[in-house]
């Protein structure tokens, strides 16, 4: 089943760094500790529809950085549903834990969930942006990574004793003291966004995620850079969007990095099992058993890829159109690599 929300969203995604490392690396190998709050509220706020799935965004998102992003467990706080003050309380906490491991450190912000021009609303009460922003200004970590997906518009306006309003545009995070900055948005301007069922997510967070996995990563080079994973998500979410609306998501890319043409953002290197996958035409898409979800997507055309997958049992098939034509169940086991051919999943249906 699927679900359309017409929202009108953002997911704003903001970098901000001190001109004294503006010249290194970003933070590989372990040379640097990282940490992250993450945030995801499916309740309603001031009468707008709950949402469906932005507590899995936020969890997904939380895995990938300790899978292959370079964050240790206990440093990424996970918060579903909170009260605004936790939200406030566990950044500065973050932001503490960043100065005081010394050297080079990143903190990361994600936030999923409702919003308008003003505020997000963790738990459906109103925290200021200016609030958010004050913390992303903060040096004491040396990089500051704020995303948002946050939804606003037409899934709420349908409720009784409320009429539409105009959406709040996606801005350039002009408002931080900052040397460089990097924007993402998951939707441009006055156009809708959607999330799916099928992917008990967002389109676009899913595929950032996927593409954090390895599914970005065309160079081969193990590493999945901000571009890369842009570069995917933006492939994937207009594509899906496009079969599903009228009006399509453009997701849109703003970066402004001094000394920086590009940044690392996860290392396959670092992951515990993975995935090879050798595709001759595709598209393949690959399937969670226990959840019955598509974890990663990899588009039409020849490839190989390396994916950074938890453990368990998924099935890779092959899809045209609407029709699964091609299929094979794997298992993924802790600490090893398995390996797939395209060529060799079996036939299960014919497209007509």
């Amino acid at each position: 089943m699927r679900r359309i929300c017409t929202w009108v969203a953002s997911c704003i995604v903001i970098m901000t760094w001190k001109a004294a490392v503006a010249q290194a690396p970003l933070l590989e190998s372990g040379t640097a500790r990282r940490f992250a709050v993450i945030v995801g509220a499916n309740k309603g706020a001031m009468g707008r529809s709950p949402l469906r799935h932005s507590h899995h965004d936020a969890q997904a998102l939380g895995k990938v950085l300790v899978d292959v992003g370079g964050l240790r467990s206990d440093d990424v706080k996970v918060l579903l549903d909170p009260e605004p003050q936790v939200v406030l309380d566990s950044l500065d906490v973050a932001l503490s834990s960043a100065r005081s491991a010394g050297g080079e450190s990143l903190v990361v912000f994600y936030y999923s969930g409702h919003a308008d021009d003003e505020a997000l609303y963790p738990n459906g009460k109103p925290l200021a942006l200016r609030q958010i922003r004050s913390s992303l200004d903060d040096e004491r970590a040396t990089i500051r990574l704020g995303i948002l997906d946050a939804c606003r518009g037409g899934a709420w306006t349908r409720t009784k004793g409320f009429s539409e309003v105009e959406p709040f545009a996606v801005v350039e995070p002009q408002g931080l003291s900052s040397e460089g900055a990097v924007l993402i948005a998951s939707s441009s301007g006055h156009e809708n966004a959607h999330e799916s069922d099928r992917l008990g997510g967002s389109f676009f967070t899913h595929h950032l995620v996927a593409g954090l996995r390895g599914a970005a990563d065309r160079s081969g080079d193990g590493r999945v850079s901000l571009t890369e994973a842009f570069a995917f998500a933006q492939q994937g979410t207009i594509r899906d969007t496009a079969m599903i609306s009228g009006s399509p998501q453009h997701p849109s890319f703003e970066m402004r990095l001094r000394g920086r043409n590009d940044v690392v953002l996860t290392q396959l290197d670092d992951a515990s099992s993975v995935l090879h996958v050798d595709q001759s035409q595709g598209p393949l898409q690959l399937v969670q058993l226990d959840t019955g979800l598509i974890v990663v997507e990899l588009p039409e055309g020849p490839r190989k890829a390396r994916l950074a997958l938890a453990p368990g049992g998924y099935v890779v098939r092959r899809r045209s159109g609407d029709r699964i034509v091609a299929a094979r169940e794997i298992t993924v086991e802790s600490g090893k690599t398995v390996s797939i051919e395209e060529a060799n999943l079996e036939v299960v249906g014919t497209q007509k």
